[in-house]
C-alpha cells in the first residue's frame, strides 16, 4: 500500500509539470493554428541548456530555469517569424510538415554539436526528501511543481494584464478583425510561439525524456528511496 501510495504522489507531481509543457504547446494551438511538431525539439534544447550552465558553470538546475526561458523564447520568436510565419494560413498539412521538419533540423544540430552520449546531472539536493512516515516526497519534483504553477501563473499574468497578451487574445478570436485596429499580427504571432517554446524548454531540467537529444528525467524508488537527474542522448 505504501509502494502505491508513493507511486501516485510521484505521478501527480510528475502530470503537474507537464501541465507547464502542455500550456505551451496549447497556446500555440489556439492562437496560431498549428500543431508544432517541433515542439518535443524545443523541450530538448531545454535540457541541453541547463546541463551546458551546470557543467560549465556550475548553476543549479532550478536557477537555470530562467535562462532557459529567455533562450528558449529568443529561439521560438525566431523561428516563428522567420520561418513558421510564411505558412500561418496555410492548410494545416503544410504547418504538420513544416514543423516536422523543424523538428528534424534542430535534432539533427544538437547530435551534431554534442553527439549522442549519456550525459547527466546530479545536483546535491537529488537524493533528498520530505519523509512522510514510509512516504518520500522529492524535493526536485516537489520544487519543479512549484516551479511550473508559478510559471503557468506568470504566462496567465502575461495574457490578460499586458497590452501584448491582450492583442494575443484579439488575435486568437479573430485575426482580420485585430489587424485592422493596428495590431501587428507577425509580432503577437511570434510573441505566442515564444512563449509556447519557454514553457517547453524552462521546465526541462527535471521532467522530460526524449528518445532522440538531450532530456532530462527523474527516476525513484519506492523504498530505498534514491533519485537522480539526468540527460540522456540517444540516437534514433
Amino acid at each position: 500500500m505504501d509502494a502505491f501510495v508513493q507511486l501516485v504522489i510521484l505521478g501527480l507531481l510528475a502530470g503537474g509539470v507537464y501541465v507547464a509543457v502542455g500550456v505551451g504547446f496549447g497556446l500555440v494551438w489556439g492562437v496560431l493554428n498549428i500543431v508544432n511538431l517541433a515542439h518535443g525539439a524545443l523541450v530538448v534544447v531545454g535540457g541541453y541548456i541547463t546541463w551546458q550552465l551546470f557543467t560549465g558553470f556550475g548553476l543549479d538546475p532550478f536557477l537555470t530555469l530562467p535562462l532557459d526561458a529567455a533562450a528558449l523564447f529568443i529561439l521560438g520568436y525566431a523561428l516563428q517569424r522567420g520561418v513558421i510565419n510564411r505558412i500561418i494560413r496555410a492548410p494545416l498539412l503544410f504547418t504538420f510538415l513544416l514543423t516536422f521538419g523543424v523538428n528534424l533540423v534542430i535534432v539533427n544540430i544538437l547530435l551534431l554539436i554534442f553527439g549522442s552520449d549519456f550525459r547527466s546531472v546530479t545536483p546535491t539536493f537529488s537524493g533528498q526528501g520530505l519523509e512522510l512516515g514510509s512516504v518520500v516526497i522529492p524535493y526536485v519534483r516537489l520544487t519543479t511543481l512549484g516551479a511550473a504553477i508559478l510559471l503557468s501563473a506568470g504566462l496567465a499574468l502575461i495574457l490578460n494584464k499586458t497590452r501584448i497578451g491582450l492583442a494575443i487574445h484579439a488575435t486568437a478570436a479573430d485575426r482580420d478583425a485585430a489587424q485592422l485596429v493596428g495590431i501587428d499580427l507577425r509580432h503577437a504571432y511570434a510573441v505566442t510561439y515564444g512563449l509556447g517554446a519557454a514553457c517547453a524548454g524552462a521546465l526541462t531540467d527535471t521532467t522530460t525524456r526524449s528518445t532522440s537529444g538531450c532530456a532530462a528525467s527523474q527516476s525513484a524508488a519506492p523504498t530505498g528511496y534514491s533519485e537522480r537527474m539526468t540527460w540522456s542522448c540517444v540516437r534514433r
